[in-house]
């Protein structure tokens, strides 16, 4: 028998709690605490559910649990704690960005519609249908992932500008970068954010990352195997300057 949609995404949320505790806690603390709640979950599963039921839900359980440890990976809250000393002993510019909420509430939106049909299907199909069901249930815990670090990246992700070593660096609780401008290969303005290009739901096999938090003008910056898509408030300033050092190192290099 397939459990139903609530238990579902009871132990979806648990999976995802049991990351989030041990990334918050101190390194070997958290892993004893993740031992502990995983074990205490697993029991709990198997003494009350159906055999079948708990080896899904544990399935369910494991995959939340492994999505959001990509995003919660040690590797890069390390950088990010990296980046952080960098700017403190160095001088930088901040490169404001207005956040307009309605922005990532219309990325939300357009995930619910495009899986609406799979919501439908899981919540309304019978249960004869218990292995797709069972795949788009994985399918809507990836999508679900992608728009955690979305919205991650909309309230946290700040932007600074190293003149000094002509580098621009990214903070995020997910996705902390720097870029040096020497090593970018195009730079490109356009009118207003393209769902198509930097939605998660459309970028999960491609490069373009999005860092975007408004529907004003979006600078596009490409460097090697990545595009990188900004906000900035003053967006000409910005394109004009990293225009002008992107043409220098161009005319050194040629």
């Amino acid at each position: 028998m397939f459990p139903d949609v609530l238990t579902i995404f009871l132990f979806v949320s648990f999976g995802m709690l049991i990351t989030v505790i041990g990334f918050l806690l101190p390194k070997r603390i958290g892993a004893v605490t993740e031992i502990i709640l995983a074990i205490s979950v697993l029991t709990y599963l198997f003494l009350v559910f159906p055999f079948s039921e708990a080896m899904m839900l544990m399935s369910f359980s494991a995959m939340a649990y492994g999505n959001i440890g990509t995003l919660l990976d040690g590797n890069k809250r390390k950088k990010r704690d990296e980046l952080k000393q960098e700017l403190i002993v160095s001088d930088y510019q901040i490169i404001g960005e207005r956040k307009v909420c309605k922005r990532i509430l219309v990325d939300v939106l357009l995930t619910v519609f495009v899986s609406a049909g799979a919501i439908v299907f899981l919540l309304f199909a019978p249960t004869t249908y218990a292995l797709l069901k069972f795949i788009i249930s994985f399918g809507l815990i990836a999508i679900l992932t992608q728009m955690v670090e979305r919205a991650g990246n909309f309230f946290t992700t700040k932007l600074y500008w190293l003149p000094n070593e002509e580098k621009l660096i990214i903070l995020s609780i997910f996705q902390s970068r720097d870029f040096p401008i020497d090593d970018i290969k195009e730079i490109k303005c356009e009118s207003s954010p393209d769902l198509l290009h930097i939605h998660p739901l459309f970028t999960f096999l491609s490069s373009n990352q999005d860092y975007t938090t408004s529907f004003q003008a979006v600078l596009k910056l490409s460097f090697p195997g990545e595009n990188i898509y900004i906000t900035p408030d003053d967006i000409t300033r910005w394109g004009d300057y990293f225009s002008c050092i992107y043409h220098r190192s161009t005319e050194q290099t040629s």
